[in-house]
């Protein structure tokens, strides 16, 4: 699963909004990956599902942008509250190894169509919701630390080493 959580860590700058539309810039996302493990469980060796934190990047460990939605709602009082979403899409090869989604990454010639609000033709942005190549990108395993939105250090980031 993606951890919305985690795309709130330090090394996200600030998001590029204009209208509804936006990007978000990550370094890295991580999403879990699920495997079958043996366990003793109450005194029974039993199957049981486990997910191994990936984390997920470019192979040159450069930023890239998520496309996303912005929005601000107000509640009866006036309150603002602003939020966003990222959209996801099917995954490349890479990613559909651990997950069944992922994040909707544009390539830098796409931003400013996707940022344009005088676009209306929605079939030619749908065009841009696609896999991103998995042949720049790499996963790898890290620690279960990244797993809490509390934990902003650098070993959410770190390989595991492989065992």
């Amino acid at each position: 699963m993606l951890r919305q959580k985690r795309w709130t860590r330090a090394n996200y700058t600030t998001p590029i909004l204009k209208g509804a539309a936006a990007l978000f810039p990550p370094t890295d996302f991580t999403s879990g990956k699920k495997t079958a493990v043996a366990k003793d469980v109450r005194g029974a060796e039993r199957q049981v599902i486990e997910k191994q934190p990936m984390c997920i990047r470019m192979k040159d460990e450069s930023p890239f942008m998520f496309a996303g939605l912005f929005s601000v709602w107000k509640d009866s009082e006036g309150k603002e509250f602003p939020s966003y979403t990222i959209i996801t899409t099917i995954p490349n090869e890479l990613v559909g190894e651990i997950h069944d989604r992922m994040p909707v990454i544009l390539h830098k010639k796409n931003f400013e169509e996707w940022l344009d609000r005088n676009i209306k033709d929605t079939v030619s942005l749908k065009k841009l919701l696609l896999p991103y190549s998995a042949k720049e990108m790499q996963a790898y395993r890290v620690s279960t630390v990244v797993s809490s939105s509390r934990n902003d250090v650098p070993e959410c980031i770190e390989p595991l080493e492989k065992k």
